[in-house]
């Protein structure tokens, strides 16, 4: 019974009592029992007043954890950039310590365009029904103008342009004073041959297109997304909200948000082509955050903060701190890579997870590892195989007691089919290597082997070359478990 209940039947019941107490006092004529009487009555009533505190006090109890769930509910629930009002956007920024600063008066001198630049062209955004609409367009006008003034496009070491204004299932999203925000810009330059989320977080410029730049909501948005990309970007990012015609730049330089209001065509985009081509690292497809200057990385880190922090990689980051800094989660993504096979070696590499998808909290995983499977042919028979695997777990090198290890991990395939893997220290020591304490299915849940279709159908493939009684050995006592890779990949037995 719920707890207010119950004590709404013991308020009825003392009420009941007292009632009852009454009737006999109005029919009693005895002194001493009238005193008795008026003694237990009063005692009741104390005990019903006693109930109806208990009452108001679980009612508030229950009251306050409505309102956690609700504020928990509130901060799951990631807020739009786009309905974010200036004032909010301006106490994110006062959150994390940044101050607006009026870039014609802190910066002025980076918008003296040299003689002999190249003039840059408006854009006419009127014959279209909406900013979406001439997004493309607009998109294309804006490369065509960084091209005269010497940036280089669609080639190899250049920069490429992004049209993102419709992937919302890539949006950003931070955290900051217990709220999270979501969201994308139309737009985006980022070095060439990127795809997919690798463009987000890799841009160097963004793009909003807002037919009002000047707007408050417009300001307000572009400061949202402008800490965004900075939050998952390797370097600076610069900002260019605009029309077409008029342009207001804004770029994060320390604690300060530089914006520079009202810019015509030729002073954007050379702010643009300079910040571009301000240090030829930023064409780099694979920058890291720890290749750029150091004064640089000490605020991008800040930045990086604004990222939620998933308990994945809080659990990561206590099991296992003494990995490397070559074998933790790195900014770039993680992704398959298969290997052509030969007639004498048949290779596999595979990330276990994707770390896009982790910082879009897509992916609730309690454990991440970074796991790698090589198939060689020793002999001619295509059915003898050996097996020598390799797993970052929460060990530091050997196990000193295999035999008698529990330690086990579960790998589940994310395709359809839902196929799973184990690994025992006792039985495959080859393979898994821990630190003798137990690490169980349990403890690790469900450690997921996350394959989208695309990378199912190429491990299809690879199956071909493998044979269904496939023997595989190991240094150690042969294990007696088999491992069952994705679709029609076939089992490979361990042991005879």
């Amino acid at each position: 019974m719920d707890p207010i209940a119950a004590v709404e039947a013991e308020i009825v019941k003392v009420a009941d009592e007292i009632q009852a107490v009454g009737a006999a006092i109005a029919a009693c004529t005895d002194k001493d029992t009238l005193d008795f009487l008026w003694k237990k009555k009063l005692l009741l009533r104390k005990e019903k007043e006693q109930l109806r505190k208990e009452k108001e006090q679980l009612r508030e109890e229950k009251l306050i954890l409505l309102r956690k769930d609700t504020d928990a509910t509130r901060a799951d629930k990631p807020k739009s950039f786009s309905s974010v009002a200036l004032t909010e956007a301006e106490l994110v920024l006062h959150t994390i310590g940044i101050r607006q600063c009026d870039g014609r008066r802190v910066a002025n001198a980076e918008l003296q365009v040299p003689p002999g630049t190249a003039i840059c062209d408006e854009f006419d955004v009127t014959p279209y029904r909406s900013e979406d609409e001439a997004t493309p367009r607009l998109l294309q006008h804006h490369q065509e103008q960084l091209e005269r003034l010497g940036v280089k496009f669609d080639v190899l070491g250049g920069f490429q342009m992004f049209d993102v204004h419709n992937r919302t299932s890539d949006s950003l999203t931070i955290y900051c004073g217990g709220q999270t925000y979501r969201g994308i810009f139309d737009g985006c330059v980022a070095p060439y041959g990127l795809m997919g989320f690798g463009s987000l977080e890799q841009s160097r410029i963004i793009y909003e297109h807002k037919r009002q730049p000047q707007k408050q909501s417009a300001k307000a948005q572009g400061i949202m997304k402008l800490l965004a990309a900075n939050a998952y970007g390797p370097c600076p990012v610069m900002l260019d909200v605009t029309d077409g015609n008029t342009h207001d730049v804004y770029t994060i330089r320390g604690k300060r948000l530089i914006t520079w209001a009202g810019l015509d065509p030729t002073q954007a985009y050379y702010l643009q082509a300079q910040h571009l081509q301000a240090n030829e690292k930023r064409a780099l497809w694979s920058l890291e955050l720890e290749e750029i200057p150091e004064e640089e990385q000490v605020w991008m880190r800040k930045l990086h903060e604004l990222r939620p922090v998933s308990g994945l990689k809080e659990q990561l980051d206590s099991i296992i701190p003494f990995l490397p800094p070559e074998e933790r989660i790195h900014n770039r993504s993680l992704s398959l890579t298969a290997f052509q096979p030969t007639s004498a070696e048949l290779g596999l590499e595979i990330a276990a997870f994707n770390i896009n998808r982790v910082r879009r909290n897509e992916i609730d995983l309690p454990l991440v590892i970074q796991f790698r499977v090589q198939l060689r042919e020793v002999s001619k028979a295509p059915k003898n195989l050996k097996i020598m695997a390799s797993q970052t777990l929460c060990h530091s090198g050997p196990c000193p007691n295999p035999e008698g290890c529990s330690a086990e991990v579960s790998v589940r395939c994310s395709c359809p089919n839902k196929h799973r893997a184990k690994w025992k220290c006792s039985k495959l020591q080859a393979a898994l290597e821990c630190a003798g304490q137990p690490l169980t299915y349990d403890d690790v849940q469900a450690l997921r082997l996350l394959l989208c279709d695309a990378e199912c159908e190429l491990l299809k493939g690879q199956g071909r070359h493998l044979s269904s009684k496939a023997k595989v050995t190991a240094n150690g006592p042969a294990p007696s478990t088999s491992m069952t890779v994705p679709c029609s990949m076939e089992s490979l037995s361990y042991g005879a």
